[in-house]
């Protein structure tokens, strides 16, 4: 599935039973030749589901681009390190999983998330944590003031993880705050000082309502 030129996209839903299985077919883990990682031993059913499911999306949308190497990795803090020359990310909620990726040619970063929508007695959590003073503003005035707090956090959870390779770590969320926001993207700019690299910038973030939540998308280019 392209949602942009260049950039292929997956998805699937799962179930928990032995772990996840895609369901629109009859895949286990085993069958497409993934075992989990060390890193999971313990883990819950939930989270050995998640993780399948994921590198499931992630095998396909490295297929569509054609990679030389169908290999995800697991970095040292816990992000999906994608073979060279290729930059994706991956998201999962509730029973829903995605991957997207792109070469490094086109885009030098690549965030994707999904967050269904919150439900009233997390937001006001989610928005002392991830909300600036402005932002909380800005969601007061809107129609759906659920939806909108649920958007700006997947948006501020797409930027972090397209610039994660270069910070080596997963910002804050009060390091970037809403600057615009249109029918299909919304602009962010860094607070304070982000990292060197980002300075300055504007991170664009594309954003759909889907499946009764907020899918993002955050390309950086060369000049972000």
């Amino acid at each position: 599935m392209a949602i942009f030129s260049g950039v292929s996209l997956f998805f699937c839903r799962f179930r928990t039973e032995n772990g996840a299985i895609p369901l629109e077919s009859s895949l286990t883990p085993e069958s497409f030749s993934m075992k989990l990682p060390t890193q999971l031993n313990g883990a819950s059913s939930m989270r050995r589901a998640e993780f399948t499911a994921g590198r499931y999306c992630a095998l396909n949308v490295l297929s569509n681009l054609r990679s030389d190497s169908d290999e995800v990795r697991i970095g040292p803090h816990g992000e999906p390190v994608w073979p060279d020359g290729v930059v994706g990310s991956i998201t999962h909620s509730g029973d829903l999983a995605i991957a997207a990726a792109t070469l490094v040619t086109l885009h030098r970063g690549l965030g994707v998330d999904f967050e269904h929508v919150i439900k009233s007695e997390a937001i006001a959590e989610i928005e002392s944590i991830v909300l600036t003073p402005n932002e909380i503003n800005f969601c007061r005035k809107c129609i759906d003031f659920s939806y909108t707090v649920t958007l700006l956090f997947s948006c501020k959870e797409s930027v972090s993880k397209a610039i994660f390779k270069y910070v080596g770590r997963y910002m804050d969320f009060k390091e970037i705050e809403l600057a615009a926001m249109y029918n299909e993207f919304a602009l962010f700019r860094p607070l304070g000082p982000l990292i060197v690299d980002f300075q300055g910038a504007v991170f664009k973030v594309y954003h759909r309502n889907a499946s009764g939540g907020a899918m993002t998308v955050c390309l950086l280019d060369s000049d972000t």
